[in-house]
């Protein structure tokens, strides 16, 4: 038989369902008149009240946030496609954009550091805030905690200072006692003997980044990206204490925000313990939305936290100052 429609240039397939055809459905319902699950009007509606009370925040967010809080409107997917068609995305408001970034250059072998709990591992680096004037910056230093992605430390100074970095150390030390490692690239505060001496003191172990090479402290990387790719992030600051102020008021809000890196949950949540009630309410609104026949099966919304965390990897605009998430379910 195959070599026969080989010959004949058929499909086995072909063959065999002439030979055994289908039995066929009797009445079958049109397809407009089959029960596909869409979202009704009202679902619809609530979508777009919570994207449009959080004009600055991603889909992501506001989906998370509301789970977080016990509220089960859709799915995520869901979420986006209502944001999409409705001009809500953050790229559609406020016409900002990604950058791709570069291949890293070089083969020597990436840093290996691995947090298995919150408090394990620190990464830290400096950025630059623009002043008022040309060719005025201030230095941010900031330090997050790998695991959890929350900042634990941001101090503004008007320059790249060892002495504000220890400083800065110490009072995490003092919060967060059970550091193992603290990563980073290598820059002079980085590399500077009072910050050695200070992690000696402290039995931590220093991990470094390779030369010119931004890709292995992706995490900083990452944080100033958000930072820095806000639409309500200034133009220039006009004080070091209005950076400084800004850069408090961020910090707050960004270990309130949900991360995609920890399923959705808060930094400072996971930072702090408090995550497992965020889950709590994520069983409580799904089972609530299965009773309430607003879904038929339950979603696929990643619960839990990751097994360990590993180090290996815009326009601006001026626009008011960050807001909390707001709710309306």
């Amino acid at each position: 038989m195959r070599k026969a429609c080989n010959v004949l240039g058929v499909a086995r397939s072909r063959r065999y369902y002439q030979d055994n055809p289908r039995p066929k459905k009797q009445d079958p319902i049109p397809h407009h008149k089959r029960n596909i699950k869409r979202l009704t009007d009202a679902q619809v509606n609530d979508i777009l009240a919570l994207l449009d009370a959080n004009p600055y925040s991603s889909v992501d967010d506001v989906f998370y946030h509301a789970l977080n809080n016990g509220c089960y409107i859709a799915s995520l997917r869901s979420f986006y496609r209502v944001a999409k068609a409705h001009g809500k995305l953050l790229s559609q408001r406020h016409g900002t954009r990604r950058i791709r970034p570069r291949r890293a250059r070089g083969n020597n072998q990436p840093p290996h550091v691995e947090a298995h709990r919150p408090g394990q591992v620190l990464c830290w680096d400096i950025t630059y805030l623009p002043g008022k004037y040309t060719n005025q910056y201030y230095a941010c230093h900031t330090a997050i905690d790998l695991y959890s992605r929350a900042v634990v430390g941001a101090v503004v100074a008007h320059h790249e200072d060892s002495r504000v970095a220890r400083h800065m150390f110490e009072e995490i030390f003092a919060a967060h006692p059970d550091v193992d490692t603290v990563h980073s690239d290598n820059g002079a505060a980085m590399t500077s003997r009072s910050l050695g001496r200070l992690f000696d003191a402290h039995q931590v172990k220093r991990s470094f980044s390779r030369p010119s090479i931004s890709n292995d402290n992706p995490h900083m990387e990452s944080l100033f990206h958000t930072m820095k790719g806000m639409a309500y992030y200034p133009r220039a600051f006009a004080s070091i204490k209005h950076a400084a102020a800004w850069v408090d008021e961020f910090t707050t809000l960004y270990n309130q925000r949900p991360h995609s890196g920890i399923n959705g949950y808060t930094p400072q949540s996971v930072l702090d313990g408090t995550w497992q009630q965020m889950e709590a309410n994520r069983r409580s609104a799904v089972e609530q939305a299965l009773a309430d026949g607003v879904i038929t099966a339950r979603p696929k919304t990643p619960i839990g936290l990751p097994e360990k965390v590993t180090i290996i990897r815009t326009t601006t605009k001026t626009a008011p100052m960050p807001r909390a998430l707001m709710m309306h379910c």
